[in-house]
Parts: C-alpha cells; sequence; structure tokens
C-alpha cells in the first residue's frame, strides 16, 4: 500500500490520505478548468468586442464608448438622451401685458442613427448625439390670428367697493388665458384660492339660501360673466353650479357660482384652435369677451 507523508509525521500507510490526496487533486483540476473556461471565455469576448465592438476611444458625448456593442450602446445613448433633449415651448400671452411670447423650437435625440454613428466610427472620434428639431404647436403667429370675436358678455357692477376690489382680481387672473384644442378651463384653477394675502376682502356671499359676509365676495359674477360668453360661443360647458339664490347682475338661469374648492366652472376648448379670453373691467362695468381665428370654420359658421 502506497504510503502518504504528512508534513512533520513519518510516512504511514493510509486509504484515508490516498482519499484526501484524490480528491485534491479532483478540486484543482476543476478549478483549473473553470479558471480556464472563462480565460478562454474573456479572450472569446474580448475578440468579439476588438472586431464587432466600437473602434478604439470612441467617445459618444465625451463618454467611452469603446468596445461595446450596438445593444450596449442604444441603452446607454437613450439614458443619455433624457438630459440631452429639449423640449419644445408654446407661444403663450403675457397674463399681466398681454404680449405675445414667441414660441421656442425643441430638439429630440435620434437613438437609432445616433447608435449608427458610434458604431461606424473610426478611433478616436467624438460622436455628437443626432438632434431632430421639433417644432411647438403653438406659435404666435397662431396667438396673434386670435382677432374674430367667438362670444362677449358684460354686466354692470353692484355692491360695495370691496366688492368691486373682488371682481376686479379675479377679472384680472382670467384675462390673457389661452386655452389650447381639447383643453378645460378651470375657474378654481386659474384664479386660486382667495385669499386675504391675494388682496381679496370680505363681501356678501350666498351660503345655501343665506348671504354672509365672505372672503372673496363677488367674483361669482366673474364666473356668472364669463358662463354667458361660454354659451354666446356655444362652448362646451363642463361643470357649472347655480346659485341658492337669484342674481341681479344676469338674467335667471344664467349664473354660475364658484366656492373653492367644491363648486367650479368649467368648459372645455371643443375647436381644433385655441381660444383667448380678454376679460376687464373699469369699476363700474365688467367685459368679457373670447376669441378665435377667423378661419375656424366653427366660428365663421357660428
Amino acid at each position: 500500500m502506497p504510503r502518504c507523508r504528512v508534513r512533520g509525521l513519518p510516512m504511514i500507510r493510509s486509504r484515508k490520505c490516498r482519499f484526501y490526496t484524490i480528491r485534491e487533486r479532483s478540486i484543482i483540476f476543476v478549478v483549473v478548468g473553470i479558471l480556464l473556461a472563462l480565460f478562454i471565455t474573456g479572450c472569446i469576448e474580448s475578440m468579439e468586442r476588438r472586431f464587432y465592438g466600437v473602434k478604439p476611444r470612441v467617445t459618444l458625448e465625451g463618454r467611452p464608448m469603446q468596445g461595446l456593442f450596438a445593444d450596449e450602446v442604444r441603452a446607454m445613448a437613450g439614458e443619455m438622451a433624457e438630459k440631452a433633449s429639449i423640449k419644445p415651448e408654446n407661444a403663450r400671452v403675457d397674463k399681466k401685458t398681454g404680449v405675445i411670447v414667441a414660441e421656442k423650437a425643441g430638439y429630440l435625440v435620434d437613438i437609432e442613427e445616433t447608435v449608427i454613428r458610434v458604431m461606424t466610427a473610426r478611433p478616436n472620434t467624438d460622436v455628437r448625439f443626432v438632434r431632430v428639431r421639433v417644432e411647438p404647436e403653438i406659435t404666435a403667429s397662431l396667438l396673434a390670428s386670435l382677432t374674430q370675436e367667438v362670444g362677449s358678455y358684460a354686466t354692470w357692477l353692484i355692491g360695495s367697493w370691496e366688492r368691486a376690489e373682488n371682481v376686479r382680481l379675479a377679472t384680472e387672473a382670467i384675462d390673457n388665458t389661452v386655452i389650447l384644442p381639447g383643453q378645460v378651463f378651470s375657474f378654481n384653477d386659474v384664479v386660486g384660492l382667495r385669499t386675504a394675502e391675494k388682496g381679496y376682502r370680505p363681501a356678501p356671499i350666498f351660503v345655501g339660501e343665506a348671504v354672509v359676509p365672505g372672503l372673496g365676495g363677488g367674483i361669482c359674477q366673474v364666473s356668472s360673466t364669463l358662463y354667458n360668453v361660454v354659451l354666446e360661443g356655444r362652448l362646451e360647458v363642463v361643470e357649472r353650479h347655480a346659485h341658492g339664490l337669484p342674481v341681479s347682475y344676469v338674467p335667471p338661469g344664467r349664473d354660475a357660482t364658484v366656492a373653492y374648492p367644491y363648486a367650479d366652472f368649467k368648459f372645455r376648448n371643443d375647436r381644433t384652435t385655441p381660444v383667448m379670453i380678454k376679460a376687464v373691467t373699469d369699476g363700474a362695468r365688467l367685459s368679457i369677451k373670447i376669441y378665435g381665428v377667423p378661419e375656424d370654420p366653427q366660428i365663421s359658421g357660428g
């Protein structure tokens, strides 16, 4: 029987020692085999990346791409494109001045074209994103064309100066508001919460069938006047609530009460082009108009 030498001990005959020796050799062979397989796999992948991946020292907007495959470049470019893209900005009307602010074009990244350029780039090349210009939907010229009257209505102001001040603040809030096609106008969203910090003052309001003092009293005249404009322009009314008592500034059944955030007045621009609200008060009379584009058949036919 073969002997097995254990360090520090004399040679002994042991089947158990021979078993351990064989097992240790087997483990070594397995480990060496795994390492060899990993080495060969790594070499194959390295060769594939060398021949089929991005060329040496190629970057995308400064980011290294060397050796990457097309799907890896695509994933990385997609992540980078979110920051590189610029959303277009529609033209708008300045709420305070009524001046039209010009639109701004946007730029989106063409991922597939960018990937192609990276994969075919020569060594030592910094590839830039392929950007596609995106035009905004609403242009300054379109807003400037909102000159034809869709509907108009005016009411006389009544009550105290506090009430008149509340009407003025709400009127200024809705003035120069542009409603895009399909968009819903919400009186409460545009005017916002009526607070003393915004300048609103206590004035009579309806609570059910009672009249009590309330902050912002009188602004229902603004929403009611706007409601009549919407009716005249035959726009779609989405939400409207009547007062608990008759009001004197509009005919019966033509009022629209608002109470933030419970009762709102909403209408939808169901036309194919934008419309714009123009509202003004001189302290004695409130006038609201809605304008649209002349070429809109729904307007010209109305």
